[in-house]
């Protein structure tokens, strides 16, 4: 049981810390804009597709800082970007953070660590009220 609860608890609070670097890595970047040079696949640019959770997270890009040409991850939203297109970024150690990539990173962490957080709650209410159950029955 205690295996569970701390693998449930190690996922959402990795989803969380991912998400709260790189909100960091957004605010203190060097604004620039970027060119997308490739992601996984082309997108169609359909939304509504069922599989989007498997489309890629992070594309390949090129962007300029102080008239140096440089080439890195972009950290995207999930479904990625379409291949040419350039974007707003900011940059912090060869990375390319996007506001759209940070936020939903950030914000299904801290919605899972939240829904975790009741489960547990809950569970150990519902332990609580059983041992009372059960101390009140016994005493009669």
């Amino acid at each position: 049981m205690l295996l569970v609860i701390v693998i449930c608890a190690l996922v959402p609070l990795y989803s969380f810390g991912s998400g709260a670097y790189n909100f960091y890595g957004y605010r203190a970047g060097t604004p620039t804009t970027a060119t997308v040079s490739s992601c996984h696949h082309n997108r169609t640019g359909r939304r509504g597709n069922m599989f989007n959770f498997v489309e890629p997270r992070d594309c390949t890009g090129t962007w300029s800082i102080g008239g140096v040409s440089q080439t890195g991850v972009i950290m995207g939203p999930r479904g990625g970007f379409l291949t040419g297109s350039t974007i707003d970024v900011r940059v912090l150690d060869g990375k390319a953070y996007t506001a759209k990539g940070t936020a939903w990173r950030f914000v299904a962490g801290l919605g899972a660590c939240a829904v975790i957080a009741a489960l547990l709650l809950w569970a150990m209410w519902i332990r609580r009220a059983r041992a009372r159950y059960a101390r009140d029955n016994s005493a009669t």
